[in-house]
């Protein structure tokens, strides 16, 4: 194993698990930012020591691809490897193995390294630490997918930002905003359809006491859009999710 790739074996909870005992959304999302956090680490770059340098990775875009949504009690091995930054972006890929080998899940990331306290954004190069690439080159088509809202997206709720959605980033994790997509969608897609791809924008912070409006529009029989806005009518976030 090169050192620019990380490797964790975890076994799936029942917690992490929907009606249908399949990995939720959020529970993929929550295993790709602990990987990636976990191979800085590795590299001796702990969340910790990095805050105290001034310097904070942040989440800005995923793009998924699910072959298949493994359940409770099943053995994974996810793998990660950071590749060639585009612009301010730092791209990161995470795959999802069963037992067999089989890649079930695939994401391409993108994150974007700030100040710990205003989250101004800073370049890539002015991290004083290399963090070792994947050589070879990806085609980063999954995330330069559009999620703008439609102009027939209607509102379909408030959210209140809670005390339990918020990280040590103070604002709302990064997984939640999956459960609130999820939370938008008709019962029946969860009940009988499953997730092909998810591609997700992190467009404005939302913090503590923030009331969201959620909206969204189907754009077909198995596509639909999710988003919403923050309290001074600009966007918080954009998805896009399709099911087989």
């Amino acid at each position: 194993m090169q050192n620019y790739e990380f490797h964790k074996k975890i076994k799936l909870t029942y917690p992490e698990c929907d009606i249908r005992n399949q990995i939720k959304l959020s529970g993929m999302m929550r295993h790709i930012q602990e990987v990636s956090g976990e191979h800085l680490e590795e590299l001796g770059l702990s969340h910790v020591m990095l805050w105290n340098e001034g310097f904070v990775f942040l989440l800005t875009k995923v793009a998924l691809q699910v072959k298949r949504r493994p359940g409770a009690l099943e053995k994974l091995t996810i793998v990660t490897k950071p590749r060639a930054p585009k612009g301010v972006q730092s791209m990161r890929d995470v795959y999802f193995y069963d037992e067999a080998g089989e890649e079930i899940i695939y994401a391409q990331t993108a994150w974007v390294l700030t100040d710990p306290i205003e989250h101004k954004i800073r370049r890539p190069n002015e991290l004083p630490y290399t963090i070792p690439l994947e050589p070879v080159a990806v085609d980063y088509e999954l995330l330069r997918a559009k999620n703008k809202r439609p102009k027939d997206a209607q509102p379909v709720g408030k959210r209140v930002v809670r005390y339990s959605d918020i990280d040590c980033n103070m604002h709302m994790n990064n997984a939640v905003y999956s459960d609130i997509v999820c939370d938008y969608l008709p019962l029946e897609q969860h009940r009988s359809r499953d997730v092909a791809q998810y591609n997700i924008s992190f467009v404005g912070e939302a913090k503590f006491g923030d009331e969201l409006t959620v909206f969204r529009a189907q754009l077909d029989e198995n596509t639909y859009y999710i988003g919403a806005d923050r309290p001074a009518g600009d966007s918080c976030f954009e998805c896009i999710i399709k099911f087989k």
